[in-house]
Parts: structure tokens; sequence; C-alpha cells
């Protein structure tokens, strides 16, 4: 089948033995060793994967550095947890998202944003 898809600036890694690492500013894709896609971060709002273990740690990083969002969806589609970062975002943005996440009303709508 088919290794990743891209869709509305968000790649989906959809073979479960598809590893993503990092070359430069772009993200690859490899299945079994064979390249199967070059993607740069540009213009990416997110990667969905079905285990972190799929993913190096620098291609984590680049995501995070860049403001991709990661997120994790078992193989039933379920959603599993979303990693998200931006290392340049300033402390009240932070600050304003972790208020947001204990007023329960906003967290949840953040959430139905995030999935």
């Amino acid at each position: 089948g088919m290794t990743y898809r891209h869709h509305l600036n968000t790649i989906y890694v959809t073979e479960e033995a598809a590893m993503v690492d990092r070359s430069g500013e772009s993200l690859i894709i490899t299945l079994e060793g064979q390249l199967k896609a070059q993607i740069p971060v540009v213009g990416c709002e997110g990667v969905i994967i079905n285990s972190l273990e799929q993913m190096t740690p620098a291609a984590m990083k680049l995501c995070l550095v860049s403001g991709l969002a990661i997120s994790v969806v078992d193989g039933q589609g379920t959603h599993q947890a979303t990693i998200s970062g931006e290392i340049s975002g300033s402390s009240l943005t932070r600050h304003q998202q972790f208020t947001l996440f204990e007023d329960p009303t906003a967290a949840l709508g953040m959430a139905m944003r995030l999935i």
C-alpha cells in the first residue's frame, strides 16, 4: 500500500513499518531502507504517525522547532497523542496554553482543533 499521504499540509505516514528521519530541513520517509519521500518542512503543519518509534529524535526536533505538530494515531485511527512546541514561541503564549488547559471548556475546544 501507500507509505504516506500528503494532504492539506499534513503528512500522514500510513505504513506502520515506515520510518521518519531528518535530512537538512526536510523529513525523509523510508520503508525497509528504501527512500519513499523527502518532504521539506516549510509549509507543512503536521505529521501523523502510528507510534513514536517511527520517528527519529532528529526528525522530532526538526518538527518541533519548525512548528509542526506530531500526532500519534493507532491502527484504528484513534487519536493517542499530539506533541507540539514552537521553541521560538513567547512564554506568554505558553502561559496562555496552560491557562486554557485549566479551563475544561477551552481545553475541549483546543483538543477538538488538535484532532
